[in-house]
């Protein structure tokens, strides 16, 4: 048996984590609203990230670059975690996390437009294939979604896609 590398345990990692806090934040839009969760994620999210730059005693960002990555800030986590959090509120986890999976189909759909960074065919083939699976899933009768849900979380996906573009 090979042995993996720890590049790939730390993404199996980030997906663990990512999905324990879709379902957390699951339970906790269920007790409270989104737009009193969403301040309260980015001040502990603030309040880790400015005790880990203490800690490492990272440089200040130069002037010149604040304004453009506060911007980006307003994108993502803001703008895409409010919608995430609305569409969540009326959606399950499961397909919450599914419909996440759109994410880097939609970062490569607007490489490609914006900056002109044409996918190779096997990955174009791959995000295809992964399009039709989300919406395979997603467009069954049974699974009875809000269609309010899906297009709050899907517009939250393609604001994160949109940050991840922009800040290329």
């Amino acid at each position: 048996m090979s042995q993996v590398r720890p590049a790939a345990w730390s993404l199996v990692a980030a997906a663990a984590c990512w999905g324990i806090a879709t379902a957390i934040s699951k339970r906790a839009v269920e007790e409270i609203a989104p737009t009193t969760l969403l301040p309260i994620e980015l001040a502990i999210s603030i309040t880790v990230l400015g005790l880990a730059a203490a800690v490492t005693r990272d440089a200040q960002l130069p002037a010149q670059h604040r304004a453009q990555l506060a911007w980006l800030g307003v994108l993502n986590p803001g703008v895409s975690y409010a919608l995430s959090l609305a569409g969540l509120q009326r959606i399950t986890a499961s397909a919450s996390a599914l419909l996440w999976a759109l994410e880097p189909i939609l970062i490569l759909a607007l490489a490609w437009l914006v900056l002109r960074h044409r996918p190779s065919r096997s990955i174009g083939i791959g995000a295809a294939l992964a399009l039709v699976g989300v919406i395979l899933v997603v467009a069954q009768h049974d699974v009875g979604l809000s269609a309010a849900g899906i297009t709050l979380t899907i517009a939250g996906v393609m604001a994160c896609a949109v940050y991840t573009v922009l800040s290329s």
